[in-house]
């Protein structure tokens, strides 16, 4: 699997156009996507695909953590590999411009939450800096609070499956290219009707899903960090600051939602397991 340079906006809304491009230029270093090695059996037609979701690389306490939801990274047959950034800037102007191989990251062990759709892959230290990739620093890009600026506007990057297409296949494999797709959503109020037993409104983010096709599906974005506008600055003058508001881990296809695991129950996480 590969995937292109550059990263194509969804729509936005609350930032103006200077402010969405400079957040998502600063996210795009940390969004990586996670490819479960022939993880997609298809026995009807005897193909074996691969499967895709998203991650962030970040740092706490010292490690390289690749933070990421639980249900994309467990259960891989032929393990994981990885899709990077190309290109140090996106091209704004022109779109994708190359593609990027897969990579294998030096894992130590992956690391699952208990309690949440949350997992930590450990990297090992060595080789790490030559790679295309940016760890954010955590706790410090972390947000303590689900207060948001502009009306809870959010930055997603993902891998949405929507946005794959197939480059080469043999009799039994299919190899796909996938770009990587930023999407803007606003916090939601929790529906009247139940949704699911799995949403708690104490731990959990409900996003709206507005994606400029209205048949693009959500899949794929499991894993993807949600990022939002620190709701406090430490200095007067603006620059893109994302804080790590949560982590996307479900869709609620009919109620247009998306779900997140919000930073607290992450740092909470973090803070017993690492």
């Amino acid at each position: 699997m590969q995937t292109t340079s550059a990263a194509m906006t969804e729509h936005k809304r609350g930032l103006t156009i200077h402010e969405n491009r400079a957040f998502v230029e600063r996210i795009a270093w940390h969004a990586v996507g996670i490819i479960k090695v022939s993880a997609s059996v298809d026995h009807e037609h005897h193909v074996i695909a691969d499967d895709i979701g998203t991650g962030t690389a970040c740092g706490w306490e010292g490690r390289k953590i690749i933070l990421a939801a639980k249900h994309v990274v467990i259960n891989a047959p032929k393990g994981l590999q990885f899709l990077l950034r190309v290109g140090e800037a996106v091209d704004w102007d022109h779109g994708p411009t190359g593609f990027a191989s897969r990579v294998s990251l030096p894992i130590e062990k992956i690391i699952g939450c208990k309690d949440e759709d949350l997992a930590a892959i450990i990297l090992k230290p060595d080789g790490l800096d030559a790679l295309n990739v940016r760890f954010c620093e955590f706790p410090k890009q972390l947000a303590r609070t689900r207060s948001t600026k502009n009306d809870g506007s959010l930055i997603i990057i993902g891998y949405p499956h929507d946005c794959t297409f197939k480059v080469s296949e043999s009799k039994t494999d299919e190899f796909i290219a996938c770009v990587p797709t930023v999407l803007t959503g606003h916090i939601a109020a929790a529906p009247e009707n139940p949704i699911s037993s799995s949403y708690d409104p104490d731990k959990h983010i409900l996003i709206r899903y507005e994606p400029r096709s209205p048949d693009r599906k959500p899949f794929g974005y499991s894993g993807a960090g949600v990022w939002c506008d620190p709701a406090e600055r430490s200095a007067p003058l603006w620059t893109a600051e994302p804080l790590l508001f949560g982590v996307q881990t479900e869709a609620f296809i009919h109620s247009r939602l998306l779900k997140a695991v919000g930073a607290p129950a992450i740092r909470k996480f973090l803070e017993e397991s690492l």
